[in-house]
């Protein structure tokens, strides 16, 4: 079991380590609770976004699991016996930080990754008046 193990616990602290603000990161939704245990911190949850404005102004970092099943159009959310789907995608512009397989043991095509990211968020600009 242990070759064929999934350590993530070096990989979680590599990412935390790469956030400037490591205790703000939020999810969309419930995330893997691997990644949340090895990443020590509060992680708060938060509903998945569906317009633009969901996502509120102190959020800057945020993660959330992908499934396999996952498609484009379709995500899969939820926690033991409580699932849901919403919209694929996010309403919104940001960059990928990192996305870290979370199965217990390592394979090919994982079950769960966990995607961490960052809201892009553009500044109005002087036309726009103050």
């Amino acid at each position: 079991m242990a070759r064929a193990g999934n350590d993530i616990g070096p990989a979680v602290a590599d990412i935390k380590a790469r956030l400037p603000h490591p205790e703000a990161l939020g999810s969309f939704g419930p995330i893997s609770h691997r990644f949340a245990y090895y990443y020590g911190d509060f992680i708060e949850e938060r509903p998945w976004p569906t317009e633009e404005n969901d996502a509120d102004e102190d959020l800057e970092y945020f993660c959330f699991d992908r499934y396999r099943i996952d498609t484009d159009r379709i995500k899969y959310l939820g926690r033991g016996m409580y699932w849901t789907t919403v919209p694929a995608g996010l309403p919104f512009d940001w960059e990928l930080i990192a996305e870290l397989p979370v199965d217990r043991t390592r394979r090919e095509n994982p079950e769960v990754t966990v995607v961490i990211g960052r809201i892009i968020r553009t500044s109005p600009s002087r036309e726009d008046g103050p």
